[in-house]
């Protein structure tokens, strides 16, 4: 599901491999967490219950551009890049706290030592995401 692809790319974990275009600096032998960012659509996260770690900025290398016709790329997040994260900021983030994260800025999650359950607002400013998308949990049945 296009949620569980989002939140495992988010966490470190690949997406699901695709045919699509190279994206970022191309780096041979670059290590460190995964990360991924979003060419049109920024975020703000805000954070229910848990606590992790964030990171935030620097770059991405290696990375593969998102399928123009992936779930993430048409319902959640727009054209998106995701790949090795180099130069980062990390922070501690929990219960409470809300984040923004602009467009272009690469970001994911390195630690979570329990969960983390956060709001994701993205505000789709450019019209790249699926005009009338209604989560099905959300439906009305």
């Amino acid at each position: 599901n296009a949620a569980g692809a989002a939140g495992n790319a988010g966490r470190g974990a690949a997406v699901a491999p695709n045919p699509q275009a190279a994206c970022g600096e191309r780096r041979s032998g670059a290590t460190g967490p995964n990360g991924i960012y979003h060419d049109d659509t920024a975020e703000t996260y805000v954070v229910v219950s848990g606590s992790g770690t964030l990171i935030t900025g620097g770059t991405i290398v290696n990375g593969t551009r998102s399928a123009s016709d992936n779930e993430v790329t048409t319902i959640l997040n727009g054209p998106s890049c995701n790949g090795t994260m180099v130069g980062y900021s990390s922070r501690q983030i929990k219960e409470g706290d809300i984040i923004v994260i602009p467009e272009g800025v690469p970001h994911g999650f390195t630690t979570i030592p329990d969960h983390v359950t956060y709001l994701s607002v993205r505000p789709d400013l450019k019209k790249v995401l699926q005009h009338g998308y209604v989560n099905p949990a959300l439906a009305k049945k």
